[in-house]
């Protein structure tokens, strides 16, 4: 970790590219649970060699095949081929009923302020 400060939310300033560095920023609410201010957090990418990954876990090399079947898990640089895996297909699959019980809500919605409209009306007649 490189250091961390306390912004204001629109400071957006802070959040820069530094020439030379491989730098990742953090950024999170801050205080718990005002979230008045933001909370930085910067570290530097570390360098680490393919030696000291298997010495950590073999599992995480490249072409081990640890991840091969896993949605979003790619070996290879490209695109990444979700509609193919398991999730891309439910995603396909439940979108036009997700789409239709939206519209039934908003329905729902929209007949629940006529209705409401017309006891208004009736109750002012009265």
């Amino acid at each position: 970790m490189s250091g961390t400060t306390i912004v204001a939310p629109t400071a957006t300033e802070t959040i820069v590219q530094q020439p030379g560095r491989d730098l990742l920023t953090l950024l999170s609410c801050h205080p718990f649970p005002i979230n008045t201010e933001r909370i930085l957090v910067f570290t530097d990418r570390a360098q680490i060699s393919d030696a000291e990954i298997a010495a950590i876990n073999p599992a995480l090399l490249p072409g081990s095949g640890a991840g091969d079947g896993l949605p979003g898990y790619r070996t290879e640089p490209g695109p990444a081929k979700w509609l193919e895996q398991p999730a891309g297909r439910w995603f396909l699959a439940n979108y036009p009923a997700a789409l239709a019980g939206l519209a039934l809500i908003a329905a729902l919605g929209v007949w629940m302020v006529v209705i409401r409209t017309r006891r208004r009306a009736r109750a002012d007649d009265d």
